[in-house]
């Protein structure tokens, strides 16, 4: 009776280790397994994750060609050309000729003869000055002259006397970082010195006939150098490079002219050019004359000439190129949805695999959850055969060390299979006798069904057996009373101590596994208490 009770303890109670190492031991591999189930869990998640994000990037790009193909089919469809092959035809028509002769007309008139008497006439005439405006967005501080490829706007002005502060310069819709080309001819009305000054915000550059006469090509924030020039009547070539790097903006070009102060230079000064031209004065005279004058008349003449067809209407034709980019844009299609079979495949093989990670993480917990907390076992004392003597009342006395023991000599011992190796071994041949594959038996319970072999072994010594046995009977006796007065009560008690098994089994294994481990618990506990006091 004895060993049936231990045989449904080993069962249904919680396994317990050897030693500390071997605890330790089954622990650290129960954790290291489940570790290594997360490990997979998340890396068939991310499989899994990256196979639907490439999904719909596919799906994206399917979408985005189809509608590059419906634009292609309608622009082939609508975008005729004239057919290059066509020849216009021919058609007969009549066609009239005038054949012309010529006849000698006589006529009698009074001439009036003009006699042009030439003399020449010179003339000053202003044409303003050229500014062109560049944008030199990226350069700071003295920008190099830039290229006609940085040319915003090109306007005709009158002078040089500007001041934009923070708005448009020269209405370019540049604010800033500009450079403008002032550039025509200037008129000096007499030969003398000339004094110039060129103040700007930000750098200037003055030329005078190829002459750089003032360089101030620096940010300032206003004025500027002053020269002076001997220059000769008539008209010179000026060029005025002016930019700005920001803030306020202005320009100005004022000269003093020999006797004179400084004042800008007006409009009429600039582009004023000397232009001679010669002129005639009329001198009249009468006389009467015949003269005789050509008279050409015509003569109708008809015949038949082959010409084209001008009312001939130029066929249209779809565009042989557009057809080519259809087709391009159907291959690019056929391509992405056949990626996006693939991938739905890769999903589908990705999504299996993560149910199945999940199943064996459940699996690798559960077995973790049923390693019960270590319990240190007590040390077996040794039977003494001299007779007990009877306690007397006697003052404390220090506790004398106990006495040496000689060892006892083990004999030679066998290489052991660790508890966990055995109970692997165990479960896999269960496994392999179960047709389903699938069990309601863990690696902890064939622990715990070994470990509780290991005790009916020990308990096969009567001396062990006997001291025990008394208080471990009284105190079943005790549970067993609870058990019949208030049955419900005693069941719940025992199965708190139960750990969540079976949570990853189907609902039907769980009924059965129920059946066989409710019975199991009451009597584990039960003999429990036995065991409990025989160790």
């Amino acid at each position: 009776m004895l060993s049936i009770v231990l045989l449904l303890v080993s069962w249904g109670a919680p396994a317990h280790a050897q030693t500390r190492e071997e605890y330790n031991q089954v622990v650290t591999k129960a954790e290291a397994k489940l570790s290594a189930a997360q490990i997979a869990l998340e890396q068939a998640e991310q499989a899994h994750s990256e196979a639907v994000q490439r999904g719909q990037s596919l799906q994206l790009e399917i979408d985005a060609a189809q509608q590059e193909l419906l634009v292609a089919q309608t622009n082939y469809e609508q975008s005729l050309i004239l057919d290059p092959t066509w020849i216009r035809p021919t058609k007969e028509v009549q066609v009239s000729e005038q054949i012309p002769h010529t006849i000698q007309v006589p006529h009698t008139e009074t001439i009036e003869e003009v006699t042009l008497v030439p003399r020449e006439v010179t003339t000053l005439t202003p044409s303003g000055l050229t500014a062109k405006s560049y944008n030199m967005q990226g350069y700071n501080n003295a920008p190099p002259l830039p290229g006609e490829n940085r040319l915003v706007s090109t306007l005709n002005v009158p002078n040089i006397n500007y001041n934009w502060g923070g708005g448009s310069i020269l209405n370019s819709g540049l604010y800033e970082d500009v450079v403008v080309n002032f550039s025509g001819n200037i008129y000096i009305p007499s030969t003398g010195t000339y004094n110039f000054y060129a103040p700007g915000d930000d750098g200037i550059r003055l030329i005078i006939d190829g002459n750089t006469i003032i360089n101030d090509w620096y940010d300032k924030g206003g004025g500027g150098s002053t020269t002076s020039l001997y220059l000769t009547e008539g008209v010179h070539t000026i060029t005025l490079w002016y930019y700005e790097n920001g803030g306020g903006a202005n320009v100005w070009l004022y000269w003093a002219q020999p006797g004179y102060g400084y004042e800008v230079v007006p409009s009429s000064a600039f582009g004023t050019q000397t232009t001679t031209e010669i002129v005639y004065d009329e001198v009249v005279t009468y006389r009467e004359v015949t003269t005789y004058t050509e008279e050409i008349i015509y003569e109708t003449v008809w015949h038949t000439e082959t010409v084209l067809d001008m009312d001939a209407i130029h066929p249209e034709i779809q565009n042989p190129e557009l057809f080519l980019i259809v087709n391009e844009k159907q291959s690019s299609l056929d391509t992405l949805t056949q990626l996006q079979i693939e991938n739905s495949g890769i999903i589908e093989v990705t999504s299996n695999d993560v149910l199945v990670k999940q199943q064996e993480l459940n699996v690798a917990q559960s077995e973790l959850e049923a390693i019960p907390p270590f319990r240190e076992l007590p040390p077996t004392p040794t039977p003494s055969s001299e007779p007990v003597e009877e306690p007397k009342e006697t003052q404390p006395e220090q506790v004398p060390e106990p006495e040496q023991t000689e060892p006892t000599v083990q004999p030679e011992q066998q290489p052991q299979v660790s508890v966990e190796e055995q109970a692997q071994e165990q479960l896999e041949e269960r496994a392999t006798e179960n047709d389903t594959g699938v069990l309601p038996y863990t690696v902890a319970d064939a622990v715990t069904e070994i470990q509780a072999e290991q005790v009916l072994e020990a308990l096969t010594d009567p001396t062990a057996f006997a001291g025990a046995i008394s208080e471990g009977i009284a105190e079943a006796a005790a549970f067993v009373g609870e058990l019949l007065t208030d049955p419900g009560k005693a069941v719940t008690a025992v199965l708190e101590n139960v750990s969540q098994a079976g949570l990853d089994m189907s609902e039907d294994q769980r009924e059965k596994a129920q059946e066989v481990i409710v019975p199991v618990v009451i009597v584990s506990q039960i003999a429990s208490m036995m065991v409990g006091r025989i160790k």
